[in-house]
């Protein structure tokens, strides 16, 4: 019941989240700076959409490393077949995550290379 809130509330706070950019021309002033930039201000919305996406890949793909790491050591230590087997579809479950974390940038540059970069999403005037 609160994730389908959550999910019908989340649009519209994305929506106010940049309106006051959006109609104002101003640049957005962070309380601090999201990783991978220097200054806690942001030229547009598609620059600080860009650097959160950039910033959820790496995650997605540290998580999925870090659970190929744990199946492996999983399956080093554990006796059992059963644990084995266990230990070997966490593998197989992180690297079809990659994979597909993978897939979806792919598909989603050769469809138009600024799907991915979020360039400009409100037109300046």
């Amino acid at each position: 019941m609160k994730m389908k809130l959550f999910f019908k509330i989340l649009p519209i706070n994305l929506l106010f989240l940049f309106s006051k950019s959006a109609l104002a021309q101003e640049e957005l002033k962070l309380l601090a700076p999201l990783p991978g930039m220097s200054s806690t201000t942001i030229p547009s919305p598609g620059e600080y959409i860009s650097k959160l996406y950039q910033f959820g890949l790496g995650i997605a793909g540290g998580l999925a490393m870090l659970m190929i790491i744990w199946g492996a050591v999983e399956w080093v230590i554990s006796g059992a077949i059963d644990r084995k087997a266990d230990a070997k579809d966490r593998i197989t479950q992180a690297i079809f995550g990659l994979v597909l974390l993978l897939a979806s940038v792919l598909i989603l540059s050769t469809i138009n290379p600024n799907l991915v970069t979020f360039k400009d999403i409100v037109p300046s005037l």
